[in-house]
This record gives structure tokens, C-alpha cells and sequence, in this order.
């Protein structure tokens, strides 16, 4: 399995887990971040607190399935970190906040479960003004803060 490096790893995504359930019980596929650490110690959490909710210490989308294998779900180095991922009700694309360098603005994109390539939805605007925590309200509605 390949390892990540030290990070904290944030379980945000269950698709569907009754229908994943198979006959042997396996756990249902989850999708998650790997995301660096800040300075400071462990009490400092990327996308936690006022000081560290946009802070951006580098991380990947991945998808676990249920035979447990862990695989990317973007381009390597298609983003320098990403958070938030939001599936959608249809267990078909995640919604996730992403920022394409350490000192860029964070944006919203999308992919699909089996990817060949990542939407942006959201541009920055004038000011590095961050979209982030996408949830998806229906298949085709999404917010975000």
C-alpha cells in the first residue's frame, strides 16, 4: 500500500453503504483527504479554527474501496491540497474545495467516481476571497460557504 506521509487523514465521504454491503460485510468505499500538518503541533488541524480554516499545507482526494485498496481521485499534482469532499446523493461525483498552489485562493471542483477529469466550478475572485465546504443539497444543487 502506498504510504502518504505523515498527515492526518479526514474520513468526510460514505457512498451508499447499504448498497456496497456485500454478502462478506466489507466495509463500503470512502472517500477522504490526505492533507499536511501545520506548525504547531497536533492541536492545529487544517480547515479547523479561525486562523487555520484556509490554510493550505498541501493534500490529496483519494477513494478507499471496499477490498481496501486507496487510490487517487485527480491527476498527480493536478492541486496542491484539497478538503471538504461532499458526495452526491447518486454516489456518482464529488464536490470538494481545492486550491492549485500553496498561496492561491481556494475554488470548488467536481469529479466523477470513476475520474478522466476534474471540473472547476468556482473561479477566485478580486481579493483571494475562499469558496470552500461544498455539500451537495440535491444531485444537481450545490452550496458552499
Amino acid at each position: 500500500m502506498k504510504r502518504y506521509g505523515p498527515c492526518l487523514l479526514v474520513l468526510l465521504g460514505i457512498l451508499s453503504i447499504a448498497a456496497h454491503r456485500s454478502s462478506s460485510d466489507r466495509l463500503p468505499p470512502i472517500v477522504f483527504v490526505s492533507r499536511g500538518t501545520l506548525p504547531g503541533g497536533p492541536a492545529r488541524v487544517p480547515g479547523l479554527g479561525p486562523e487555520d480554516r484556509a490554510r493550505a499545507p498541501g493534500g490529496t482526494l483519494l477513494l478507499r474501496s471496499s477490498d481496501g485498496a486507496v487510490r487517487e481521485l485527480l491527476p498527480g499534482g493536478a492541486m496542491f491540497d484539497v478538503s471538504d469532499p461532499a458526495v452526491a446523493s447518486d454516489g456518482r461525483r464529488i464536490a470538494f474545495a481545492a486550491t492549485p498552489a500553496k498561496d492561491s485562493a481556494w475554488r470548488i471542483c467536481a469529479v466523477a467516481l470513476d475520474p478522466t477529469a476534474f471540473t472547476t466550478l468556482t473561479a477566485p475572485r478580486a481579493g483571494l476571497e475562499d469558496d470552500l465546504d461544498p455539500c451537495w443539497m440535491r444531485d444537481s444543487t450545490l452550496v458552499l460557504s
